[in-house]
């Protein structure tokens, strides 16, 4: 038998290992050994290699930081190490193991200080770039020119425009701007455009304002989801303004005159000191002065030029809608849809329990939580997500909602003792919600991220601290629902615009009761809301999306918040505005009562958790979302 094998021979051998002299090696062996250790590590090229024990510790961090463990393997590896310490059995203490122990607390404390000094480099960036950097010239045909500093600029079809730059076309030549903020514009022929301002967000803000003038010629726009109050997209032509923030509208210069048309949603016009809204299919032609607002004629309407905008919007939003996907797959990291996962890796764990600091955790939690928002909508536009994922997505959605009312809850409590650092907290959780909801504004009812845009809708208002802002909130979320049921309509699918106007119903049921019962000391604000409602109503004629008997209903219930003279002008919107005439008489509609909220005594609930029996809500006039 080998005597290394038996026990005697092991220790002979252990013997003559320890009276062996120790290898010696000269500073050329020991600098090779270091260089061969660095060249298995693969630094990138544009790190400095030297040859000190220092190098190689950063050396291996950079590794370390490099490496990357997939959901699954990061489970298993906790289940394992969850598993050891179950098994471990449990020693008596002994003197023996004082030395044993203490090697094992020294070698933990090392452990735990290079984790936490490596996890407190780390982050969560969810932020979705969903539109491009730069202005760019998206596409154009024929006879094209930028000038640039008084030199004419050859068309090149993805390059970057600046401010002062002017697009001009020829006779033959047609162009389309993509802006940053994912709004465009077409240039007809012979038309020449100045960019006048391009004021892009910084970080996760999503204000942006975009100004540019019409010199001569006609432009269509486009205008996508500004959700921001200080946001705006303004054409100039002559001494005329547009702005809007959702619209299409097209402005043209002709003979002098100023003429312009809207064709979804609305613009706000500002001419000769007098600013006035345009809804959808109206006009307002200006020439030395505003002449009025008028119908948009069936020929203007059906015109090859608005056709042809109208189709190519609809391609355009469908393109938007694609890289806004891809842009939140990029943004938390997923090659496929099927590899989601809502569980925190093993090290986001750890950081969570290593960061003491109460509002740092809150923050990291939240961002956690956002990802996940992020996942849950890619995963929910996969074709063949099977039902259990569904819900696990749904449920990774409402968590972020949850984060985002606790996180406000938390702003309230700071703002107590510290109101200039919750005016900052709250801005960093405002502008969460807000990037979150511009994204997510395209999405109609029967997508699968309206639940989404749901919580974001519901988060904001318990964000939403002053009841008054709160009341104004819920107004404008309402008329969100128009502005979805006008996007459906114009892709041609009319049971989803009667279901979003459905929607408006009901949020706006709730909302005028709130209004009506405003206190008296506060007419200034009953106006305010009131006008708006109002507009909303024209609005959702304007749009000719239901029958008239629907529309005279929901006038009926805002009738005790605006003039109690409002009639509908003309039956003109019970009819497709396709088959309207100049020519063909209306006969008046009658106003009935289809709603007497007056008799009533059936307590239902209303949207956002308020009560109401009558037209009177039962609950104080103010509260906050149950």
């Amino acid at each position: 038998m080998d005597p290394i094998n038996t026990k005697s021979g092991l220790e002979e051998l252990m013997a003559r290992l320890e009276s062996s002299a120790k290898p010696n090696l000269d500073s050329a062996r020991k600098d090779a050994m270091k260089q061969r250790l660095m060249s298995k590590i693969k630094l990138s090229s544009h790190q400095q290699v030297d040859h000190s024990i220092f190098s190689l510790v950063g050396a291996v961090r950079v590794l370390a930081e490099k490496v990357e463990l997939s959901a699954v393997k990061k489970a298993e590896m906790k289940e394992r190490i969850m598993e050891r310490i179950e098994q471990a059995p449990q020693t008596s203490f002994f003197f023996s193991n004082y030395f044993s122990m203490m090697k094992r607390m020294v070698s933990a404390t090392l452990i735990l200080a290079i984790s936490f000094g490596m996890l407190s480099f780390l982050s969560v960036d969810t932020y979705v770039v969903s539109a491009g950097t730069f202005t760019t010239l998206d596409s154009f045909k024929g006879d094209v020119s930028i000038q640039r500093s008084q030199s004419l600029i050859p068309a090149n079809v993805g390059m970057a425009l600046m401010e002062n730059d002017k697009l001009i076309t020829g006779a033959n030549g047609s162009a389309e701007i993509r802006y940053f903020d994912n709004s465009v514009s077409r240039m007809s022929n012979n038309t020449e455009v100045q960019i006048n301002k391009l004021v892009s967000p910084n970080d996760n803000s999503v204000n942006t304002y975009v100004e540019v003038s019409l010199v001569e010629g006609q432009v269509w726009s486009r205008v996508l989801n500004l959700v921001e109050s200080d946001s705006s997209f303004v054409v100039k032509a002559n001494n005329v303004s547009a702005a809007a923030k959702k619209a299409a509208f097209n402005v043209e210069i002709n003979n002098g005159k100023v003429e312009i048309g809207v064709f979804n949603h609305a613009v706000s016009i500002n001419a000769a000191g007098k600013t006035e809204q345009i809804l959808s299919g109206e006009k307002l032609v200006v020439d030395e002065g505003p002449k009025g607002v008028s119908q948009l004629k069936l020929a203007e309407r059906d015109s090859g030029w608005v056709k042809e905008n109208m189709q190519n919007d609809h391609a355009y939003l469908t393109q938007v809608e694609q890289r806004l996907i891809e842009a939140k797959r990029k943004a938390v990291g997923l090659n496929d849809a099927g590899e989601v996962s809502y569980i925190n890796s093993l090290r986001e764990d750890a950081l969570l329990f290593l960061t003491f600091d109460d509002v740092k955790k809150k923050k990291f939690d939240l961002d956690l939580a956002e990802r996940n928002f992020i996942a849950a909508q890619v995963k929910l536009n996969d074709p063949n997500i099977l039902e259990a994922d569904k819900a696990d997505a749904q449920a990774a959605m409402q968590k972020f909602g949850d984060k985002l009312k606790g996180f406000y809850q938390m702003v309230a409590e700071v703002e107590h003792t510290d109101k200039a650092y919750a005016e900052e907290l709250r801005n960093y959780v405002d502008s969460k919600v807000l990037v979150q909801k511009k994204d997510l504004n395209m999405a109609l009812p029967d997508s699968p991220n309206y639940l989404a845009k749901n919580i974001l809708d519901d988060a904001q208002l318990v964000g939403t601290d002053n009841q008054i802002d709160k009341l104004r909130l819920k107004v404008d979320q309402a008329a969100d629902k128009l502005a979805a049921a006008e996007d459906a309509r114009d892709s041609g699918r009319n049971e989803l615009a009667n279901k979003a106007v459905d929607d408006y119903k009901k949020d706006i049921t709730g909302v005028v009761l709130m209004i009506d019962n405003l206190p008296k000391d506060a007419p200034a604000v009953k106006d305010e809301l009131a006008l708006k409602v109002s507009d909303n109503i024209d609005l959702l004629k304007a749009i000719n999306v239901v029958p008239t008997q629907r529309v005279v209903e929901l006038e009926q219930i805002v009738k005790p918040v605006v003039e109690k003279d409002i009639i509908i002008p003309a039956a003109i919107v019970s009819v497709p505005a396709e088959t309207i005439t100049e020519t063909e008489a209306v006969e008046p509609v009658e106003i009935v009562d289809a709603v007497d909220t007056a008799n009533t005594t059936e307590v239902v609930d209303g949207p956002y958790g308020v009560q109401m029996e009558g037209d009177k809500p039962l609950p104080p006039l103010f509260q906050d979302v149950q």
